[in-house]
């Protein structure tokens, strides 16, 4: 029971060190894999800030031009308009001149047209020459010179025009008449179309957009699907909503256009009520980045599964070193069993029994052996120094110590007189025991 209890313990404690093993295994495998992956996040998030910083400023640059040109074309088309009004107020009516240079500069700039309007709304003059008599009174921009003599040019939203149906952005000042009252508007029709021509050049790229957008958060244009947009409120962008269209800044979202993820920066305009927005689609931005993202994740994984690999061949070679030392243990404990049943069989039993290597020292003597010869050890005893016994009587036994080595077995009768004289007579047993061979 106690060697049982023995080997129960031990085994527990191999037990033991075969879990705490595994457990050290299997932390530290998840740990380098958890550590991959964090060095693989890391380097994907910092990738990612510096694509998307690249493309908020590769928007800003494009942003920033959009505007120069934007403010271009609309300083050419007032700087018209401003002529026009003048030459009309200081004579009164529409000269040939003044139809000769609207026919110009509608051949030679990007207007539409050219059309004046008297106070009722009834166009006058108009470039585009119409049979049809058409009356504005209901434009947005007509109604706004109608009622404030301070607006100055007034860029309005996207319309079809009545005449042509084209849809146009019409730039507009008021027409005073002498003694200041409301005399009419004359207007400077711009396409859209032209922006969308201008802002399709292959160097922005397929996904890169332009928009214009007014204060009043209305699209005035932009650079592809010409007239999906116009006259869209975009009112619930971020532009707007976080920036409050002043200024300038950048911002992610999903275009309430086309439906699309973009990175946006826009720029508004400090002379005009307008606002250019540079944009480009996410995925494309972003392609390059989601393609060493992928591959890093590839090759993360292949070393998740090289640590998963090598972890299952460490518990497995942890599990048999274990199952060895239990075994070992098992072994052990039978060896000492059966050594201790050998000892007691040995050290009980009647017979006087002793081992001596070739050279005559007593390596073990039972008790019967301790007791007959009167000694209480066999520690650094020679058997030819045995008590008791002659020199010539310990030179036999010893001759015939070397002769069972030599042949094998022997069985001898021997009889001697112990020191109080009494005879005795024994049947020795030799034996030789090979170790190794």
């Amino acid at each position: 029971m106690v060697a049982m209890s023995s080997i129960k313990k031990k085994l527990e404690s191999i037990n033991g060190k075969k879990n705490r093993a595994a457990f050290f295994i299997i932390v530290f495998s998840i740990t380098l894999a958890a550590l991959e992956w964090a060095h693989q996040y890391y380097l994907s998030a910092e990738v990612y800030k510096s694509e998307v910083a690249r493309c908020y400023t590769e928007n800003r640059a494009i942003a920033k031009i959009s505007v120069e040109h934007v403010r271009r074309v609309i300083k050419n088309a007032d700087s018209i308009l401003l002529y026009l009004k003048h030459n009309y107020e200081e004579s009164g009516s529409v000269t040939p001149d003044m139809r000769e240079f609207a026919e110009e500069v509608k051949d030679k700039t990007i207007s539409g047209h050219i059309s004046f309007a008297d106070k009722n709304g009834l166009l006058f003059s108009d470039t585009e020459n119409s049979k049809d008599q058409i009356n504005i009174s209901s434009r947005e921009h007509f109604r706004v010179h109608e009622k404030n003599t301070d607006v100055g040019l007034f860029i309005g939203k996207p319309v079809q025009a009545f005449g042509s149906g084209e849809w146009m952005i019409f730039l507009s000042r008021r027409l005073s008449a002498k003694d200041g009252s409301f005399a009419g508007v004359l207007v400077y029709g711009l396409n859209p179309k032209y922006f969308y021509d201008f802002y399709s050049m292959p160097e922005l790229g397929p996904s890169r957009a332009v928009l214009v957008i007014g204060q009043d958060r209305v699209v005035r244009a932009r650079s592809y699907s010409p007239e999906a947009a116009l006259g869209k409120d975009v009112g619930e962008s971020p532009m707007f909503a976080k920036f409050g269209g002043k200024g300038s800044g950048d911002y992610e979202i999903l275009t309430p256009i086309s439906r699309e993820n973009r990175f946006a920066s826009f720029m508004a305009m400090e002379d005009y009520p307008l606002i250019v927005v540079a944009s480009s689609l996410k995925s494309t931005a972003l392609a390059s980045y989601f393609k060493e993202k992928r591959n890093g994740e590839i090759d993360a994984a292949l070393i998740t599964l090289a640590l998963a690999g090598f972890c299952f061949y460490l518990l497995r070679q942890n599990s048999r070193l274990h199952k060895e030392l239990g075994e070992r243990v098992r072994a052990e404990e039978e060896v000492k069993e059966s050594h201790a049943r050998f000892s007691a069989f040995m050290e009980n039993m009647p017979a006087i029994v002793c081992l001596k290597d070739p050279a005559g020292a007593v390596i073990y003597g039972n008790g019967e052996f301790l007791r007959f010869f009167g000694i209480k050890t066999t520690v650094g005893l020679n058997a030819l120094a045995l008590p008791f016994l002659n020199k010539e009587t310990a030179l036999l036994f010893h001759e015939r110590d070397l002769i069972a080595l030599r042949e094998g077995p022997q069985i001898y009768e021997f009889a001697f007189a112990t020191p109080d004289g009494e005879e005795k007579f024994i049947e020795m047993r030799k034996f030789p025991i090979f170790v190794d061979g």
